[in-house]
């Protein structure tokens, strides 16, 4: 049995805030830690805690068969679990009605692209999917989980002149210029388990209270605690589970008890 307590990396982001500072989730002090990115050498998924304090660019990301065309390497798929908002706060996700990739340049050039994307409100237990191909941006006043596959590749459209570079012709390549579908936001705030399924991974949410065997499939899995406190247990090994704690397991059947909170991530089977 292997259960490894992941560390993170901290990344210092434009738009980052302290909200992980506050939560003793890192000791830097009031740096403007935006990302904190949990990884496995060798591992095809990642799991990141993000902090947008200002919003985030709006981006693509291009899907598998474009990566390996254009960059040589797979693409990136994600999902978002929204752990904290300040109230009022969105993500931007898809168009509001269908576009032409014209339309978008120009907007884009004329610095009023937001103006074509879709604001969706978002709550602390909210999950949504982005496939690749969709253009989106994280809100101002958004805490939220990302996994994801493990690769650092993203096409930037829009970056509310803040004077990082674009790669406008690349996004507008692969952008998908539909109109978004009304149901992207699943709540997992009443439910024991919320399950998210892709070709390139797992999600699920479990909201636990006393204690059930973990064996999720596959060869491996990521847990990231959420909320409360419980103990994941094999053996006589026990290992602490709270909010911001992220472990990596393999296969063999563990137990997991208490009341908690808790995300699952492993590659799809």
């Amino acid at each position: 049995m292997s259960i490894l307590p992941v560390q993170p990396e901290l990344k210092e982001t434009l738009w980052g805030g302290t909200w992980f500072w506050r939560q003793g989730l890192h000791q830097e002090g009031r740096r403007r830690i935006g990302e904190m990115w949990y990884t496995v050498p060798g591992m095809p998924l990642m799991v990141k805690f993000i902090d947008a304090a200002a919003p985030l660019s709006l981006q693509v990301h291009p899907g598998d068969a474009q990566a390996w065309q254009r960059e040589g390497k797979r693409g990136k798929t994600e999902a978002w679990y929204i752990w904290s908002t300040e109230p009022g706060a969105y993500i931007y996700y898809g168009f509001q009605r269908p576009v032409e990739k014209k339309e978008v340049e120009a907007a884009i050039r004329a610095g009023q692209l937001e103006k074509l994307v879709k604001k969706v409100k978002v709550r602390a237990g909210d999950m949504i999917f982005v496939p690749p191909g969709t253009i989106h941006a994280i809100g101002a006043g958004v805490r939220l989980v990302e996994v994801q596959t493990a690769v650092d590749l993203t096409y930037r459209l829009y970056d509310w002149g803040r004077g990082r570079k674009l790669q406008i012709e690349k996004g507008l390549a692969l952008l998908n210029t539909a109109a978004v579908e009304e149901n992207i936001v699943v709540s997992t705030l009443e439910r024991q388990l919320t399950e998210l399924h892709c070709p390139a991974f797992r999600l699920q949410k479990l909201n636990l209270q006393g204690q059930m065997q973990l064996s999720p499939g596959g060869s491996w899995f990521f847990l990231v605690g959420l909320k409360g406190e419980g103990q994941l247990s094999s053996g006589r090994w026990l290992y602490q589970v709270k909010p911001g704690t992220v472990y990596w397991l393999d296969s063999t059947p563990v137990w997991l008890g208490g009341k908690i909170e808790v995300l699952i991530l492993n590659g799809n089977i």
